[in-house]
């Protein structure tokens, strides 16, 4: 288990530790005579979808009792969708750009001779 040490009177986080490796037994000594307090730390991690979802965070909530990491998960904008199309697009071309350069000069599709801008965008739509 992780634990926070904890300013009492700011309540802000000083430290954070793994219970198992720190301490002799696991758990936190008593520091009742110290202004610090040892809280176990509670994470609050879901699940997420990298493709259409984004992990925000973490935010810490400090009770008397324990310190909460909470992650939030929230959709992707179309802004940022679109985004990561364009930057796989632009990542596939570069890859491939001999190989695209090589198949766009007209010889292997007679009459083909595409832009890059076209070619991006046929690349995106199948992203």
């Amino acid at each position: 288990m992780r634990y926070v040490l904890v300013d009492d009177a700011t309540k802000e986080i000083i430290r954070e530790v793994d219970g198992a490796k720190e301490f002799r037994n696991g758990s936190p000594p008593d520091l009742t005579k110290k202004p610090f307090t040892w809280l176990p730390l509670v994470v609050v991690d879901p699940t997420v979808d990298y493709a259409t979802e984004k992990k925000e965070g973490p935010v810490d909530a400090v009770t008397d009792t324990e310190c909460t990491r909470t992650w939030t998960v929230r959709g992707k904008t179309s802004e940022e969708l679109a985004s990561e199309k364009d930057k796989t697009a632009n990542a596939a071309i570069q890859n491939m750009k001999a190989l695209i350069l090589a198949l766009n000069d007209g010889s292997f599709v007679p009459g083909q001779n595409l832009t890059n801008a076209q070619l991006k965008a046929i690349i995106k739509a199948h992203v």
